[in-house]
């Protein structure tokens, strides 16, 4: 006979699939894994911005060549790359990447994932944060959305009430914060010199509404990167296109910097030739674009979805420090710390009936405890169990 505590689960389980459309968590799950597995060979990079510049959303994100002069650059000979916490006094900004894969003679191009970033510092000082995941290639998408101290997840479909440890469990690796920028050889750019032994200074450009200096990969990076290192990004990108024994033909990258680090634009192409099953040959393109803009632009922001509440009340009381974890349609799962199931159960005994509520269909134990509450009109079904990521909290399941 099946435990109390495995049917509390598995009745928690089927809930939340249900409420979830069967897909919000492994979506979720599988885009996470499928992103991060792609940034160990892909690149990565560590976003800036600058309270100096304005750029506004209609504003072109091509650059334009104010000067060559690609033996002496405008600043300093070292330029640091920073990252948005490193920049004082940033207001707002938006960061697009796209990670993609081209066979120019089919004239296909695959998108791996594509990926919008906005940030916008509140008046209470807050970041609002929005990320958006698109992963076309597995059919696969997701938000999340901060507002102040309110959060939303979904998997392109659903919106419900999160949390923040949620949201950066969801959208970490989409967080421009949390990363460095290098290219698809290694080839540091944290920091870069007027002269180095992978990069040349071109001159300045100005993108984005933002002076920039413009540095590009030197012609013989490529051949620093090995048939195995090209054949193993690849298959690891679009492992159901077969094409093999790829040998990397060309490389160009290309990065606009603004004189205080911000990592304007870049762009990096790596171009190799294989052959398929059938011995043809194929050239493969692997694309990677960065771009920045809407840098302290006054007009953006970051709203709650529409048609989702933003506050979460519990219908009767709950122990003191019970904290939502999760809202989707008529069910809520809240987290009570550092406590025990028999304790919670204890709880609902004396408050429940106090409060004019009714506790009835009561079963189970101390692995966990189903019952009913009715009250003012109102019938919920509720669960208590051990929080599956911590088994020393309890979380309690509200269904009406």
């Amino acid at each position: 006979m099946k435990s109390k505590k495995f049917l509390l689960l598995a009745a928690l389980a089927l809930i939340a699939l249900a409420l979830m459309g069967c897909g919000l968590f492994s979506a979720i799950s599988g885009a996470k894994k499928a992103v991060e597995e792609a940034q160990t060979l892909v690149p990565t990079v560590a976003a800036a911005a600058t309270s100096a510049a304005n750029a506004q959303s209609q504003q072109s994100s091509e650059p334009t060549q104010a000067q060559q002069s690609p033996t002496e650059a405008p600043h300093s000979a070292l330029v640091t790359v920073k990252t948005p916490d490193k920049v004082k006094d940033l207001k707002s900004f938006q960061i697009h990447y796209v990670l993609t894969v081209e066979f120019p003679k089919r004239n296909q191009k695959f998108v791996i994932f594509d990926i919008n970033d906005t940030e916008v510092r509140n008046n209470k000082g807050q970041v609002d944060y929005h990320a958006l995941v698109k992963m076309p290639i597995q059919n696969t998408s997701f938000e999340g959305i901060r507002v102040g101290d309110k959060v939303w997840i979904s998997d392109g479909k659903n919106w419900v009430v999160g949390t923040e440890d949620q949201l950066t469990s969801l959208t970490h690796f989409s967080s421009s914060s949390d990363m460095f920028f290098s290219d698809l050889f290694g080839k540091d750019v944290s920091e870069l010199k007027r002269s180095s032994e992978d990069w040349k200074y071109v001159g300045t450009a100005k993108v984005n509404g933002v002076e920039t200096m413009h540095f590009a990969l030197k012609e013989n990076v490529v051949q620093a990167f090995s048939a195995d290192q090209f054949n193993m990004l690849y298959s690891t990108l679009v492992p159901n296109l077969n094409v093999h024994d790829l040998k990397a033909t060309s490389a160009t990258g290309d990065v606009y910097i603004a004189k205080d680090g911000l990592l304007v634009k870049g762009s990096y192409i790596l171009t190799g030739v294989g052959k398929t099953d059938d011995g043809k040959e194929e050239t493969v393109k692997i694309v990677y674009q960065y771009d920045v803009t809407h840098i302290n632009d006054p007009n953006l922001k970051v709203e709650p979805p529409k048609g989702v509440t933003t506050s979460v009340k519990a219908p009767f009381p709950l122990p003191p420090n019970a904290k939502l974890k999760l809202a989707a349609g008529q069910t809520q799962v809240f987290e009570v710390q550092n406590t025990t199931v028999d304790d919670v159960i204890s709880f609902f005994a004396e408050a429940l009936p106090k409060a004019g509520y009714k506790i009835s269909n009561k079963m189970g134990g101390s692995g966990g405890w189903q019952f009913s509450v009715t009250g003012k009109n109102e019938t919920y079904m509720v669960m208590v169990g051990p929080a599956p990521d911590n088994p020393a909290n309890v979380d309690i399941a509200i269904s009406k």
